[in-house]
């Protein structure tokens, strides 16, 4: 039996053959190109914020760097009555000089060589220890950098921005300073013993005068005529401490 197709089925089969290749074509051609362009518009929001905060980074890039110059003055001033840093033979030599220098003469001389930097606390009656210096009160700044404006704009979260910082975040740094332990027991003229006391307690190095006697012992000794004679001798007991400092 042969069947033929009517006018009105012939039009229903076009139309539906044309509704086939439009939804084809949509659905296969025109939307994933829809979609990559609704990435791409995302991807270039992204790249324009993080265009805007370069931007901002890069203007501030010049008082960051004068900032870094000032403390890299403020270091070179702040480290320049420190010791170099010397061995325990430098030391020995350094204070065997001194000694001379004042016309002094050395009995004993201990080097106490550190093994890491020092941390000196503070004076016990000094307002610090005391507790008596304020601590700059923290003020709360409600107006946002822009900096912030711009995370904002991006959708970056408080809380992602601090877990990237904890990444950071490093561990106390070492002050780069050693303490020397220097204990010496020293004769001459009292005189000459109490100049030196003075000008290590005045010095503009960064020595510390911890303790310091004066005690008298007797000696006894053959004169020119043969005769033994009880001669005073002075003495100085001498601790300090020098801190050297890493270049």
């Amino acid at each position: 039996m042969k069947y033929e197709m009517s006018e009105r089925d012939k039009k229903l089969l076009i139309m539906l053959s044309v509704f086939v290749i439009v939804v084809g074509i949509g659905y296969w051609g025109i939307f994933p190109q829809i979609k990559s362009i609704r990435e791409m518009d995302e991807q270039l929001k992204k790249e324009k914020q993080i265009q805007q905060k370069t931007e901002l980074k890069l203007a501030e890039l010049p008082m960051l760097l004068a900032d870094v110059e000032d403390m890299e003055q403020s270091i070179l001033d702040a480290r320049k009555n420190y010791y170099q840093m010397m061995t325990s033979n430098e030391v020995d030599r350094y204070f065997t000089n001194m000694v001379l220098d004042y016309g002094l003469y050395s009995y004993d001389l201990d080097i106490g060589m550190p093994h890491e930097t020092t941390k000196l606390e503070p004076y016990q009656f000094s307002a610090k220890a005391l507790g008596m210096v304020e601590e700059p009160e923290e003020v709360e700044v409600e107006e946002k950098s822009a900096l912030e404006k711009v995370d904002e704009a991006a959708g970056i979260e408080a809380d992602d921005e601090e877990d990237a910082e904890a990444l950071f975040e490093e561990e106390e740094v070492d002050n780069g300073i050693y303490a020397v332990h220097v204990s010496m027991r020293l004769g001459g003229e009292m005189d000459r013993l109490k100049k030196l006391v003075d000008d290590l307690s005045n010095t503009d190095d960064k020595l510390r005068v911890c303790s310091y006697s004066y005690s008298q012992i007797t000696d006894s000794r053959q004169n020119e005529n043969g005769e033994m004679e009880i001669v005073g001798k002075n003495i100085l007991q001498l601790t300090l401490e020098i801190y050297m400092c890493e270049e």
